[in-house]
């Protein structure tokens, strides 16, 4: 009888261990699940800030290029159009080559 218990005892210590193992890999499972979520949400914020700025900035672009439209509109010979736009268009290089 003793062998019986004995070998009973060892089949239930083996099935809690695999039990156990089971419990450690979902644990595990879980964490990286946790993980790829907190990365996944860095990096849409970083993303969403990114285009916001981006947004902003054409924007802004967009609504400088109107007054000088406006401007180039107004001037009163061709002549005074186009050496507006020419040092408009050397400050736009110089600035980009910044």
């Amino acid at each position: 009888m003793l062998d019986y218990e004995k070998r009973i005892n060892e089949s239930e210590e083996c099935e809690n261990e695999k039990d156990s193992s089971k419990v450690d890999k979902g644990l595990v499972a879980t964490a990286l699940l946790a993980l790829a979520l907190v990365g996944v949400t860095v990096k849409d914020y970083f993303t969403t800030k990114k285009l916001r700025s981006e947004q902003k900035h054409n924007k802004e672009f967009q609504e400088a290029l109107r007054k000088h439209q406006a401007i180039i509109n107004e001037l009163k010979s061709e002549k005074e159009r186009r050496e507006y736009a020419d040092r408009l268009w050397e400050k736009i290089r110089a600035n980009s080559e910044e």
